[in-house]
């Protein structure tokens, strides 16, 4: 998975974070700590999104990006917006880890379709193609309500388990 990150924390969408991957894990605003890989093997790459070339961030199957949101976004009341790349979109493949890897709940594309495993399942259709470019949000309100969102449709959105 490649691509760009955004993060704001609160109703109004104030951006705390924004992670472009211009050959550094750093914050391009704010003063949000760097992200962190979780294994080697990652690296920085020029592609070309829509006709213009960008530096991405390549990293293989398993690895990922770590970062402490602890004083910079609030846990009940958040957005996060990705510009992702996934070379094969079959089986389950974690875009959002809320646990630190202590358990599988998380936001993850399964079969091309968003999915906020093991409570929310988006519409049977699957319009995360394999190898192609597509911006992923995850949204939690005040009120805890859960949704996700792939190129501006609306995929799922329920009551956050952990409110139930």
């Amino acid at each position: 998975m490649i691509g760009t990150m955004l993060l704001a924390g609160s109703a109004l969408a104030v951006e705390v974070a924004d992670y472009r991957f211009q050959d550094s894990y750093a914050s391009s605003v704010g003063s949000a700590p760097a992200l962190s890989p979780s294994l080697p093997g990652q690296s920085f790459a020029t592609e070309n999104l829509n006709g213009v070339p960008r530096r991405v961030l390549n990293f293989p199957i398993g690895a990922g990006l770590s970062l402490s949101t602890a004083g910079l976004i609030s846990n009940n009341q958040y957005s996060i917006a990705m510009l992702v790349r996934i070379e094969d979109s079959v089986g389950y493949i974690k875009c959002i880890d809320v646990s630190n890897g202590a358990v599988e709940e998380g936001l993850y594309v399964h079969n091309g379709r968003l999915e906020y495993y093991p409570i929310l399942t988006s519409s049977p259709n699957a319009p995360i193609g394999s190898g192609s470019y597509h911006q992923i949000v995850l949204t939690r309100s005040a009120a805890g309500v859960l949704s996700g969102y792939v190129d501006g449709q609306l995929m799922f959105s329920d009551q956050d388990v952990d409110d139930l």
